[in-house]
């Protein structure tokens, strides 16, 4: 039956495709006659879009290449430009005439209208609904066209409306014309609609008969395959195979586009997160306000991340809680409405932790969102801190109805967000500044009220003010004069005394000698009374003065248990314990020894028999000297004022002791002014302890720096270094010292020694480009040099221009002769102007003894005489003098350019004020008191001004 059933078919071919052949004519005369319809709206939708593309790229090359030069070149751009000889019409003006000019040969016709037009053309506003519509849907989205077909007059009308943008090169002109309408237009604005409207009846015709046309070809298309039907049987075999080979190549070309698409679908979504990304950075911007930045951003962050609810919690710093501040959509829960501390519930632990935490498939959380009626399923939820250079600002919670947040979502949020907290936290810092200001101008007014209560109170105690300055003022004047009066008379007698010890030593009777002795030993203890009186006053009156400098404390105990050791009893033992490797003390010298020679010298006083014990030590960031005696002790009612001013434990201790009581005192008041510690331990009949602690004190932290009269070792030998270190110091120089080439260079540039003695390195080149940096720096050109090595290298010295050569290991007595062949002159003319014959007498003495020679003058005037005839080469000054002083002394060397550069040590008994002290600074180089005066201090010190020479 079926064979039956081909054969009939395959007999009867060309009458069964005759037949169908009619049939589907018919079938498509009508359905073309349905598409014809679709046919030609889309043609007309077509000309349209193209007729509108045209105008607007006309009128954009019309904008940029004729409107803007002609601008530039002064042409007036208007709608009445025939009226106008220096005139070009408007680019929208130009675009209606070639509209309307078009419009004339066809039924096209063009419109230009806007909702704010120009005075002009305000006839073309919305004056039907078409327009309206049109304007309302291309604000909405300016990227797509509107249009509708309309009857009108028995005629099928396309009426096609696209937005007239607002371009960049526009918006100026738009916003600053006298005539506008609007200002405030901004690039992307939908500034009016262009509007295309003609008939599409013409364009039905033509199809219509293309589609009679299309059929009757179909139908003769089909009949002629009949005849050739039979051919094409032999070949369908290979036609088959052609099919299926391009049904193949259709499905990889498949393949490809679904490709496409993806990676299509994948950068709109990039774009929509640019796009969104911006968008909330303009809210970041533009709200300079908390609430209004949380609720913008609220909005943008929901509807980017396509979240169901959000909530902000900030962090407050006062009670370091998260607090809920904007939500949008909040579940009614008491989970949302509390504070939460860090690390409490999932939002604490995200503060604390600044990490994102992301809870998945929450099946169970059904919350009633706030705004809507029924019950919503949050099935994910995150949290997310808000973080600004590592400082945590609030904590942001979304949830969303589906099961988990994508992982993109996350990324773009967390980005989101550093940007957000940055600008939240620009408003909290500026609100705390506006808080600050307001309260700083509340304190200003009290301020105002009590200044004024103040200055009514000032006048009030001006003149007691001025009686207390007069009185301070003749207490000063009479405190310097009996400085110099009792310190000048005590200071001839201990340095008369000291000479004719030291020079009838070997002649004198022993018994004669201890007289001598005795003599200066009260005259050395009356003048430390003296001293302490003195003292005591300037520290009362704030007028004492630190000057602080390096000093080895070891060497510096010495020195007192030195001044001490001859006021003890012959049973009494002193002990000096340092700690190993104590380091040098930064502190003003003068007030330290001032501390332990009153501890000593009251220790040695009331101890009749067994020792007193001096240590030091570091303890923390303290020096501690303790000062432990085995003498009598003190009683414990004693000890509430022992460090009270003429006070000790009784009359009779004073008769047998003797004494003004001043000492510790004076320890007490120093202590304090060195921001130290003093501690009594005493038992009455045992002994007594008494426990100093001074502040270590940077030299970075004081105004002092590096004496430029001091020496430079560059020296990777620690035991070399160490060598010569105390060489150089135990002759009185300042020594610094630098154990790297690099290190040493940079300090000599910054404090400019007297001498650089620098180690030949096993790498000589880099000594010797240490050596031409040196030479080559005008600041350092001059100094000069002393290379130590293992090997006698003089030849190479001189080529390099070095000072002098030294082979290790290197003598004392060789390294300070270079040393005093480099800095000191010998044989130095000196000018003495004091007004104490016997004060000259003892300077003069130990000058002579040095090799130099004196001469004398008995004030200012006497001296300027003298430095006139024979100008010396240093001065030695004394401040208060007859006729002249020395202040005018001063002042005549300075003023006369020949005088300017001798150097001048000032040897006064005067008690300088802050004034004195910073004028003699500049005008002199050392500054010394009379009463501190010693052979040995005062070479030292001539040593290192003479370095200046």
């Amino acid at each position: 039956m079926t064979k039956y059933i081909y054969s009939i078919l395959y007999k009867h071919t060309i009458s069964i495709l005759v037949v169908s052949a009619f049939i589907a004519t018919v079938a498509t005369i009508w359905h073309l006659s349905y598409i014809s319809r679709q046919s030609t709206e889309n043609t007309a939708l077509y000309t349209a879009k193209n007729y509108s593309e045209a105008l607007r790229t006309f009128r954009t090359l019309y904008t940029s290449q004729v409107v803007v030069p002609m601008k530039k070149k002064g042409l007036d751009i208007t709608h009445n430009y025939a009226d106008n000889e220096n005139a070009i019409p408007l680019p929208a003006t130009l675009s209606m005439m070639i509209g309307n000019h078009l419009s004339k040969d066809s039924d096209v016709k063009t419109y230009l209208y806007s909702k704010y037009p120009f005075p002009w053309r305000m006839q073309e506003g919305l004056k039907d609904d078409f327009r309206r519509r049109a304007w309302e849907s291309l604000n909405k989205n300016r990227y797509q066209p509107f249009y509708e077909f309309t009857e009108e007059n028995n005629q099928r009308i396309l009426r096609y409306a696209t937005a007239d943008v607002m371009r960049e090169s526009c918006v100026n002109c738009h916003n600053t014309h006298p005539q506008t309408p609007k200002d405030g237009w901004e690039t992307g604005d939908v500034r009016g609609v262009l509007e295309v409207s003609f008939s599409v009846d013409d364009i039905h015709k033509d199809l219509s008969s293309t589609a009679i046309l299309l059929a009757v070809m179909i139908f003769s298309g089909v009949v002629f395959l009949g005849f050739i039907l039979h051919a094409l049987r032999n070949s369908h075999r290979d036609l088959e195979q052609q099919a299926s080979n391009m049904e193949k190549e259709i499905q990889e070309r498949k393949h490809v586009e679904n490709n496409l698409i993806k990676n299509e679908t994948l950068l709109k979504k990039e774009q929509l997160a640019s796009k969104q990304q911006t968008e909330i950075l303009q809210i970041l911007n533009h709200h300079l306000q908390t609430q209004d930045l949380l609720q913008a951003g609220m909005v943008k962050i929901i509807e980017s991340s396509h979240s169901q609810m959000g909530l902000f919690y900030i962090f407050n710093k006062q009670n370091l809680l998260l607090e809920p501040k904007n939500g949008y959509a909040v579940p009614d829960s008491e989970l949302f409405r509390k504070n939460y501390a860090l690390g409490e519930s999932f939002v604490g632990e995200a503060g604390q932790l600044k990490t994102t935490i992301h809870l998945r498939d929450l099946t169970q959380t059904n919350w009633p969102l706030t705004g809507s009626g029924g019950m919503v399923a949050i099935q994910s939820l995150l949290f997310l801190p808000l973080v600004v250079q590592h400082e945590l600002i609030g904590v942001l919670v979304v949830g969303s109805t589906h099961s988990h947040y994508a992982q993109n979502t996350i990324s773009f949020l967390e980005k989101i967000l550093f940007h957000f907290a940055a600008a939240l936290s620009n408003i909290f810092s500026r609100d705390e500044i506006i808080s600050l200001a307001e309260d700083l101008k509340v304190q200003r007014s009290e301020l105002e009220k009590q200044n004024k209560i103040l200055r009514n109170q000032e006048y009030e105690l001006l003149e007691k003010q001025r009686e207390v300055e007069t009185a301070n003022r003749l207490k000063s004047e009479f405190l310097a004069t009996m400085s110099h009066e009792l310190r000048t008379p005590m200071n001839i007698i201990i340095g008369f005394t000291g000479l004719v010890i030291k020079k009838t030593r070997d002649i004198l009777p022993k018994r004669q000698l201890k007289n001598l002795e005795k003599v200066l030993l009260n005259s050395k203890s009356l003048l430390h009374s003296l001293n302490d009186i003195l003292d005591i006053s300037k520290i009362e009156s704030g007028k004492m003065e630190l000057y602080y400098t390096s000093f080895n404390v070891a060497e510096t105990l010495g020195e007192s248990v030195q001044y001490v050791d001859v006021l003890k009893n012959d049973d009494v033992e002193i002990i000096l314990e340092i700690a190993p490797q104590l380091n040098d003390f930064y502190c003003d010298k003068e007030k330290f020894l001032r501390i332990i020679n009153n501890l000593l010298s009251n220790a040695v006083k009331f101890t009749h028999q067994g020792s007193v014990t001096l240590k030091a030590y570091h303890e923390n960031d303290y020096l501690v000297c303790a000062c432990i005696d085995t003498g009598v002790g003190i009683s414990p009612a004693a000890q509430r004022f022992i460090f009270e001013e003429f006070r000790q434990e009784d009359a009779s201790t004073t008769r047998k002791y003797g004494g003004t009581g001043l000492g510790l005192s004076i320890v007490k008041k120093l202590v304090d002014v060195f921001q130290g510690k003093i501690e009594l331990d005493s038992e009455e009949g045992k002994g007594s302890t008494f426990t100093v602690k001074l502040p270590l004190v940077s030299p970075s932290t004081k105004t002092d720096v590096v004496k430029s009269n001091s020496i430079l070792i560059i020296e990777n030998d620690i035991v070399a270094l160490q060598s010569m270190k105390k060489n150089l110091e135990d002759e009185g120089y300042s020594v610094v010292c630098s154990f790297d080439k690099e290190q040493g260079l940079h300090i000599a540039k910054r404090i400019i020694p007297q001498v650089i003695i620098l180690e030949l390195f096993l790498s000589r080149e880099s000594s010797y480009e240490i050596i031409q940096s040196l030479k080559c720096d005008a600041k350092t050109m001059d100094i000069p040099i002393i290379v130590v090595s293992n090997v006698d290298d003089k030849f190479s010295a001189c080529e390099t221009g070095i000072a002098a050569c030294l082979v290790k290991p290197v003598e004392k007595k060789i390294l300070i002769a270079t040393i005093q062949r480099l800095c000191l002159p010998e044989n130095l003319s000196v000018l003495i102007v004091d007004d104490s014959p016997e004060i000259q007498e003892i300077v003069k003495n130990v000058l002579e003894e040095h090799g130099h020679t004196v001469t004398s003058a008995y004030n200012g005037k006497e001296a300027l005489q003298t430095i006139e005839r024979n100008k010396p080469q240093l001065i030695l000054l004394d401040l208060m003098m007859p006729v002249m002083d020395g202040f005018e002394v001063l002042d005549q060397l300075h003023a006369k350019n020949n005088w300017r550069d001798i150097p001048v040590i000032v040897l006064t008994a005067k008690d300088l004020s802050a004034e004195e002290k910073k004028l003699l600074q500049i005008k002199a180089q050392k500054v010394m008191e009379k009463k501190c005066f010693s052979e040995k201090n005062f070479i030292e010190e001539l040593k290192k001004v003479l370095t200046r020479v």
